[in-house]
């Protein structure tokens, strides 16, 4: 996905504001995606949350934004840089081996990996929007042509 934009929450209230923020996605009937929530008591920061958002297809989203900002203030930031590569496939996860050689692959290159999300089925990997093309032609190459 070429245009993605990453909502990050963070400090002591991030996991009722990420609450909060769903809430309000989903009466603004804006779907989210690669959902990650931690609670770490130590950290300065104890509460995190983050997910991803097809900006780009939202009607509306520079106003729902607006009101996110509002609302949330410093707690939320939106990474509007990146882009979304998935490698998709039945058993693709069975061991960790294709994700390794995924990020070895990006690594090699020179492409920075800004986050990584596995299903049994699916690896999808956070890349800046620049490199997704080059991203793409890697990974084909990798794994579609040498098949």
């Amino acid at each position: 996905e070429r245009e993605i934009t990453r909502l990050r929450i963070k400090g002591k209230t991030a996991i009722s504001d990420f609450s909060w923020a769903s809430d309000f996605l989903e009466r603004e009937q804006v779907p989210i995606k690669e959902v990650h929530v931690t609670e770490v008591p130590d950290d300065p920061n104890p509460s995190r949350a983050s997910f991803i958002v097809s900006s780009p297809n939202i009607y509306g989203w520079t106003e729902i934004k607006a009101k996110m900002e509002q609302h949330l203030g410093d707690a939320v930031q939106f990474d509007t840089h990146l882009s979304a590569l998935s490698l998709i496939g039945e058993g693709l996860n069975r061991d960790n081996s294709t994700l390794l050689e995924a990020i070895t692959l990006l690594e090699q290159h020179g492409i920075p990996i800004a986050g990584v999300t596995t299903t049994s089925f699916r690896i999808s990997l956070l890349v800046p929007r620049e490199n997704i093309d080059e991203s793409v032609r890697l990974c084909h190459g990798k794994w579609v042509a040498e098949t």
